[in-house]
């Protein structure tokens, strides 16, 4: 044997060689070629068997890392919103109930040539239909969804339910609690007559033009109630404020003009506000032949509407909800009057200590005195909020002991009816005395003046002097503090709202018609209506599902709109 020494890759080849040397090849290929060959063909599946395992092991991690980042996303996302919530509840707002937050269908589904068209008439009472005046709602209504009546929010009136209208939360929840309002947190005081209305800080909740902006939907508004201020970081595509010299037919007109812009710039989602029935009811009374006349007026308007989307072929791509914001009772001054600086005085606390000559019966005023009352607020009804906490329940039973429960009922703010769901936030006042209908809560004794030319320096004009009396008077929004009639000779007739939400008289109306809307079952028991009355909570879920977002938390039913609404195919 030799000693020569042999390398590792040459004893290697030698052992390779053989133990192939046993093997017969027949071809021309020599052995050693042939196991290199072979050799090399099992590395090569050996290699497509690596990569594929690879590779299904890079997807499958891939997918996994998917998950986990989507269900962390989400958690951020839903505890982000609860925190929102909560830190609006910490400056102003109370805690937002968990009303239904689920999507509507797995995708969107929404078809941008369709329109959702939303039209509020304040102050349109359900009985009004019974008058026979309104032939073109109650047609609307009968070829789609015509429930007898919609019950509002409390208190029934109009900013309130407007934005409980466009949120699906009650007063309580969304911060809006009435058409004038102090907040001891933020200490200042909202007004729908002041241009500090529009601060974002009083608005919470999320009302339907922002759901829509959050998910890249465009929305338009005309005066709707809220829609002038920015929430969340949104606004309406397209928005107008409010202005008394824009007519309904205008407003028609310029719905229309919306719903014929291109494609990509057109609102799928409108929203207007119709004033005028509130107006004549407040000033009149509601049996009277100015709301007659009123009535129809707007049912021409409605005609008009559907007119003007046939001829333009809107017809059929268009769901229309027709609703107001409450109903309208009838009440004479001064005979119905509560005067509340008598009411202290009978309950021994003193006469409030403020300037008669700027004082507005409707709007809240901080007074500073020493009667242990600070603020008073809230028509028809009072708020009272003590100068010091602790004088809370003094006050109310000095009140309570005086009580005249056929005019009025008095309350702490914990003893409010839980079904009116108005004791929540630090904006309700500690100290609430709730009228009852026909009564009216004012600040002083309404009384007769001596002439016409001074009732009417008396409701905000001004004298030769430039001196306003008593009340001033701005036309905005036409609510509870326009009575031309507040001062007469003898009693008047006057409309009032705002009392208890199951009142029949403070009912609103609720009417849906288009090709996303269910065809109802005929209701035998009345010619007229044919679905069961709803909540006005419910109506933002109704609003939501037809353009297929998810709705924010709210206090509306989910059932209410599965009744309703077809499902999306």
């Amino acid at each position: 044997m030799s000693n020569k020494s042999v390398s590792y890759s040459e004893r290697l080849f030698d052992f390779q060689r053989v133990s192939t040397s046993t093997f017969h090849d027949d071809s021309s290929t020599s052995q050693e070629e042939k196991y290199e060959e072979n050799i090399s063909n099992q590395d090569s599946k050996k290699k497509i068997i690596r990569f594929f395992i690879y590779f299904v092991s890079f997807l499958v991690s891939i997918l996994f890392i998917g998950f986990l980042s989507a269900f962390f996303t989400n958690s951020k996302e839903s505890t982000s919103h609860e925190a929102s919530n909560d830190s609006k509840s910490n400056i102003a707002h109370p805690k937002l109930y968990k009303g239904p937050n689920q999507k509507f269908s797995s995708e969107s589904n929404f078809n941008s040539s369709d329109s959702v068209i939303l039209l509020s008439i304040d102050g349109f009472k359900a009985s009004y239909f019974e008058l026979g005046l309104t032939p073109n709602l109650v047609k609307l209504g009968k070829n789609g969804i015509f429930p007898e009546y919609m019950i509002p929010s409390f208190p029934t009136i109009t900013f309130p339910n407007h934005y409980t209208i466009a949120t699906g939360l009650y007063p309580e929840s969304h911060g809006i609690i009435g058409n004038a309002f102090y907040d001891p947190l933020l200490n200042d005081t909202f007004s729908y007559k002041k241009p500090s209305s529009t601060d974002s800080k009083w608005w919470g909740g999320e009302p339907i033009w922002v759901t829509a902006a959050i998910n890249n939907i465009k929305s338009a508004t005309c005066m709707f109630p809220g829609s002038e201020s920015e929430i969340k970081g949104h606004r309406p595509t397209y928005w107008f404020p409010y202005d008394d010299e824009m007519s309904q037919t205008h407003k028609i007109d310029q719905i229309i003009e919306w719903l014929l812009l291109p494609p990509n710039i057109r609102p799928s989602l409108i929203l207007s506000y119709f004033p005028e029935v509130d107006s004549a009811g407040h000033n009149f009374g509601p049996s009277s032949k100015q709301v007659n006349d009123t009535l129809i007026q707007i049912d021409n308007t409605i005609g008009y509407l559907i007119s003007k989307l046939t001829d333009n072929n809107l017809l059929n791509s268009s769901n229309i909800i027709i609703v107001s914001d409450h109903g309208m009772s009838t009440s004479l001054v001064p005979t119905h009057s509560v005067s509340l600086n008598s009411l202290l005085s009978k309950s021994n606390l003193s006469h409030l200590d403020v300037d008669r000559q700027s004082i507005n019966f409707t709007s809240p005023k901080i007074f500073k005195n020493k009667n242990l009352v600070s603020s008073v607020h809230l028509w028809p009804h009072a708020g009272i909020t003590p100068s010091k906490a602790e004088d809370t329940l003094y006050i109310y039973n000095k009140l309570l002991k005086s009580q005249d429960s056929s005019k009025y009922k008095v309350y702490l703010k914990k003893d409010v009816p839980k079904r009116l769901f108005f004791n929540q936030g630090a904006r309700i006042p500690p100290i609430l005395i709730i009228a009852e209908k026909p009564y009216f809560i004012t600040y002083y004794p309404a009384k007769s003046s001596s002439s016409a030319k001074d009732s009417k320096n008396r409701y905000g004009h001004k004298n030769s002097k430039g001196k306003e009396k008593w009340f001033s008077h701005t036309n905005s929004f036409n609510d509870a503090d326009t009575f031309p009639n507040f001062y007469s000779k003898t009693p008047k007739t006057l409309g009032v709202h705002g009392y208890d939400n199951l009142d029949d008289d403070m009912r609103s109306i609720f009417i849906a018609h288009g090709n996303k809307f269910r065809s109802p079952k005929s209701n035998k028991s009345h010619t007229l209506f044919n679905f069961p009355h709803i909540n006005n909570v419910d109506v933002y879920n109704i609003l939501a599902k037809l353009i297929d977002v998810s709705p924010a938390p709210n206090n509306g039913s989910i059932s209410v709109v599965q009744s309703m609404v077809k499902k999306f195919v």
